[in-house]
């Protein structure tokens, strides 16, 4: 059975403007990280924020994802206080380069469904709903 219509949409209406938010942050985020010398002078560490996952019926957006300095809250985006599915922030550094993704789940009908987002060069990262087995 595939995933609610409904659901769906309001998931992907939800998920399309978080991106697009979260694109403008992560590039300002990226830009200003930065790690110190042992002489304590700045350094770049070019890294992409990370946001641990915020659930459905109670948004708590000022939890820190560790080493990161930034709670969702922080970041200026604009989220409600109830979403259509969970919502997480990964960054990462693989072979081809640095980038992040916007992992959306939700349950429907007892099946649980993914969706991921991304940024950067992997993009064999991202896809569209699919059922997730449990």
């Amino acid at each position: 059975m595939p995933m609610d219509a409904t659901l769906q949409k309001n998931c992907d209406a939800f998920l399309d403007g978080l991106f697009s938010q979260l694109r403008t942050q992560q590039e300002a985020y990226f830009r200003a990280s930065v790690g110190k010398n042992e002489d304590g002078t700045d350094i770049p560490r070019g890294k992409y924020w990370q946001g641990l996952r915020i659930n459905e019926q109670r948004v708590d957006s000022t939890r820190r994802a560790s080493g990161h300095q930034q709670a969702w809250a922080e970041l200026n985006l604009t989220l409600p206080n109830t979403i259509p599915c969970q919502v997480e922030v990964h960054e990462y550094d693989g072979p081809q380069g640095q980038g992040w993704m916007l992992i959306a789940t939700v349950t429907d009908n007892n099946k649980q469904w993914r969706r991921v987002l991304h940024y950067g060069p992997e993009s064999w990262r991202e896809h569209n709903w699919l059922e997730v087995a449990t």
